[in-house]
């Protein structure tokens, strides 16, 4: 499951195994929110409303990528946009 997490006082992105227990992993690097899975990343909007994609590989194990900007836009745009990503906060193949 991909969901944003406040526990540091910032937004954060994070995947988490569902239902198997785990530790959950950070996405993002520098806050984000709103995150969607893609075939092989997670989109996500970051604190300076850029449209950030992480590449991740799953398997036996997550393992995270690093983020890179895709591009800035405006906030209606952007909600828009995130709304033609997958939604169901579920790993699609």
């Amino acid at each position: 499951m991909v969901d944003q997490f406040d526990e540091s006082g910032r937004s954060k992105v994070y995947v988490q195994p569902m239902p198997a227990p785990g530790s959950k992993r950070q996405v993002s690097k520098s806050g984000g929110q709103t995150p969607r899975w893609g075939r092989s990343e997670i989109f996500y909007v970051s604190p300076e409303q850029k449209l950030m994609a992480a590449p991740v590989k799953t398997g036996l194990t997550f393992v995270p990528g690093t983020p890179e900007r895709l591009f800035g836009t405006s906030g209606l745009a952007l909600g828009l946009l995130m709304g033609f990503v997958h939604s169901d906060q579920k790993k699609h193949e």
